[in-house]
């Protein structure tokens, strides 16, 4: 039996460990045994790992460090161990990649000038109109650029403005209304009855304009979800930048 100190200690130090300790531990577990050698194991691999960095942390550490060492049994360490002490230092995340956003953004160089206006042409239509929504709740087009670092910590822009709205005219939600005239039909699908009332809506001039790089689009987003991407060939490229910070500034 354990005291109410010692019980306290006890669940305290084990709400202190981070689920990775613990995922370690019941890993080809099977049964509802104390294996004392393999919590004591992963418990003090789990405390050497730490960064500890500030002067605080470093006086932490020399006080956790000289109980563990002289503590033989991790059960009774658990139970009788300040369970201050075993609160993890701040993660500095030095040994680690920061994740990537994985979104895929049409490159701006397959956005000609004819192409632009093509886009214009659709957003100012009443059938892709509410793609234009900003933040504010009004409808106006935003610009949208992405920053990313190159080298010696320079900081290049490029603006994804029609590439981003290309996208959304390409995906918008396809329902028993937009079929009658959704990309996705009429240069996916090739429905002929598609075809036809996308010319008579936006003109064949703007249906010429987007055919290209329109079933392009498709045929790469199934290559893709398949696991099959070419950068250098590629209309798309990875986001890629952090998921911490904002993919795109909007101006």
């Amino acid at each position: 039996m354990f005291t109410k100190d010692e019980f306290f200690n006890i669940i305290a130090n084990i709400s202190n460990l981070q689920l990775r300790v613990l995922r370690k531990y019941y890993n080809n577990k099977f049964d509802n045994n104390l294996d004392t050698k393999k919590l004591d194991t992963k418990i003090r691999a789990y405390f050497k790992a730490f960064h500890y960095k500030s002067e605080k942390e470093k006086i932490q550490r020399k006080e956790l460090f000289s109980i563990l060492d002289r503590t033989s049994d991790i059960v009774e360490f658990l139970k009788t161990t300040n369970p201050n002490l075993t609160i993890p230092p701040y993660e500095d995340m030095n040994n680690r990649d920061t994740y990537k956003c994985n979104s895929m953004h049409i490159k701006p160089s397959h956005i000609s000038d004819d192409l632009k206006s093509t886009i214009d042409i659709l957003l100012n239509s009443e059938y892709f109109s509410n793609l234009l929504i900003a933040s504010n709740g009004e409808f106006t087009k935003e610009i949208l650029v992405k920053t990313k670092p190159t080298t010696n910590n320079i900081y290049e822009k490029t603006d994804f403005t029609y590439s981003k709205y290309l996208q959304r005219i390409l995906d918008i939600k396809l329902d028993d209304y937009t079929k009658r005239y959704h990309p996705r039909v009429v240069f996916k699908n090739k429905n002929p009855k598609a075809i036809e009332l996308f010319k008579r809506l936006f003109s064949t001039k703007v249906y010429d304009n987007l055919k290209d790089i329109a079933q392009i689009y498709y045929e790469e987003e199934t290559k893709i979800h398949s696991g099959i991407y070419e950068s250098t060939t590629s209309i798309f490229e990875k986001c890629n930048t952090n998921t911490s910070f904002k993919t795109f500034i909007f101006l």
